[in-house]
């Protein structure tokens, strides 16, 4: 859920050249005295490599016909992948494994389900006991967007806007961990049809630590697993804690360790009435394609709302990856395309369905601990919305663990970069300590600043490398030099047009 991603994008940007930028000036070190020497062949761009079978025409995203004859979380059919992953738009990350899966699930309306997941094991020293299950947002109905096969270089498909999440992937390889990214809105597209990722996620878990996942990554059976989610990812994470004691008790205490939530978007029906003709106007033309997947009676509401001449646009519109969903919805009321207009907000059907397919906290709160972190200028969710999660959660269970921080200054794209560090931070606490670390107990709320954050973790988390290739995607030019950064007179620091005409979080 990424309207403005390239104000994202700037955010980090601005750090770095922040000795010329107005915005920042002067609150940065010499970057010279970051980086005393600088290999080039970080920056260099990954070599093209041959695109892969795009999953609507691949044999392994088909379902088995006995798909039911399987237990939850059981492995349908697997296979190796070359271990290139993307780290960034244009950039590619070594792994040492890179090891997919079909795997039995749920739908939303508890029926068998298949879906598909890709578990990656880190390149150098690895910590087998460690497990992260990363949730991409990648916001979208369209079978051939999904992670599995977004992550492979030379697909078409960002893996996330501006594949932002593909480049945290990478770092939580770096330290260590082994991933799982799960296709949790279904080998269909049923976005946001939120019992399904739940269930989705979950199973990929169960998948993961299945000896015959096991027998081929190395990953320990006792592995503890954590969850990062940002945005629709924080939803889907989300709903997994609340149903891992329900659905998956051998998934829940004691075996996740933690869930790091960021950018919630908790209430679907907020969401829908905050974003129609705003930043974030594609997403419910894609939200209405995906739940007609997923439930019959929304199909039917659906049908009669739009009608034959009004779907297409829909189509054009919310079919399509994150990026181009984005683009081509901004500013679009998608009440002005259906027959009842902000009225079916109020129908039944609209109301059942969201109620259970787009809200947290109605599944039960989760045993483990949480750490949500939020941009108090969200433009997507409000963040009333995720002060009223919270309380619930914590209202719900005595023994509830949430440590919950606010960026004052950050809005939704930003966060996303800004919370992140914090956020692995955390999940790595929680690894260490087994889930019981320092301030997680009880329920904690504090404020954070955008420029709590210094220049040097910002850059040591994310990496030039990737610095230069969201650069390069977005027409920013930067000048190297053999130790370092060159830093560039604002004269020669041209912003792209769209970079330009996004107003900064910061400027109020």
């Amino acid at each position: 859920m990424f309207p403005h991603v390239t104000a994202l994008v700037f955010i980090l940007l601005a750090f770095l050249v922040a000795r010329d930028n107005a915005l920042l000036n002067g609150l940065l070190p010499d970057l010279d005295d970051l980086l005393p020497t600088l290999d080039l062949s970080l920056l260099q761009p990954a070599a093209a490599d041959e695109a892969p079978i795009s999953p609507s025409q691949d044999p392994f995203y088909a379902t088995p016909t006995n798909i039911s004859s399987y237990r939850e979380g059981e492995i349908v059919r697997d296979r190796l992948l070359p271990n290139e992953i993307k780290s960034g738009p244009t950039t590619t990350y070594t792994a040492g494994r890179v090891y997919q899966y079909m795997y039995r699930s749920r739908d939303s309306t508890d029926n068998p389900a298949a879906n598909v997941a890709t578990l990656i094991v880190p390149p150098g020293p690895a910590n087998n006991r460690t497990l992260l299950s990363f949730a991409s947002a990648y916001d979208s109905p369209n079978p051939d967007c999904v992670p599995s096969y977004a992550i492979r270089p030379g697909s078409p498909a960002p893996f996330g806007a501006l594949s932002v999440d593909a480049m945290q992937l990478s770092v939580a390889l770096d330290r260590g961990w082994y991933v799982v990214t799960s296709d949790y809105m279904g080998i269909n597209g049923a976005f946001p049809a939120g019992r399904q990722m739940g269930f989705a996620i979950l199973d990929s878990v169960r998948g993961a630590l299945s000896s015959r996942a096991r027998s081929t990554t190395g990953l320990a059976a006792d592995a503890r697993w954590a969850q990062y989610g940002y945005s629709i990812g924080s939803f889907g994470s989300g709903l997994a804690a609340e149903m891992a004691r329900s659905y998956a008790p051998p998934l829940s205490r004691g075996a996740l360790v933690g869930s790091a939530l960021g950018g919630t978007v908790p209430n679907g029906t907020s969401l829908f009435l905050q974003n129609a003709g705003g930043a974030g106007g594609g997403l419910l033309f894609s939200a209405f394609l995906g739940l007609s997947k997923a439930y019959a009676n929304f199909s039917a509401l659906f049908a009669a709302e739009a009608g034959p001449a009004r779907r297409p646009t829909f189509v054009y519109v919310g079919d399509n990856d994150v990026e181009v969903n984005n683009r081509r919805g901004v500013g679009r009321d998608v009440f002005d395309y259906l027959q009842s207009g902000r009225a079916v907000l109020f129908s039944e059907t609209f109301r059942t369905v969201t109620s259970g397919a787009s809200q947290q906290g109605v599944h039960g709160a989760p045993d483990t601990p949480l750490y949500v972190f939020k941009g108090a200028r969200d433009e997507i969710s409000a963040r009333a919305d995720t002060e009223l999660l919270v309380d619930t959660y914590c209202g719900a269970n005595a023994s509830a663990s949430v440590l919950y921080e606010v960026n004052t200054v950050a809005g939704h794209a930003d966060e996303q970069l800004l919370g992140a560090p914090a956020a692995y931070d955390w999940i790595a606490g929680q690894f260490a300590s087994g889930g019981g670390g320092a301030g997680t107990a009880g329920c904690a709320r504090r404020e954070v600043s955008l420029f709590s954050m210094s220049a040097a973790e910002i850059l040591s988390f994310y990496g030039l490398a990737a610095a230069v290739d969201m650069a390069d995607r977005l027409g920013i030019p930067f000048a190297l030099a053999r130790r370092g950064w060159v830093r560039i007179s604002k004269a020669k620091l041209k912003l792209s047009t769209s970079l330009r005409d996004h107003r900064l979080a910061w400027t109020g």
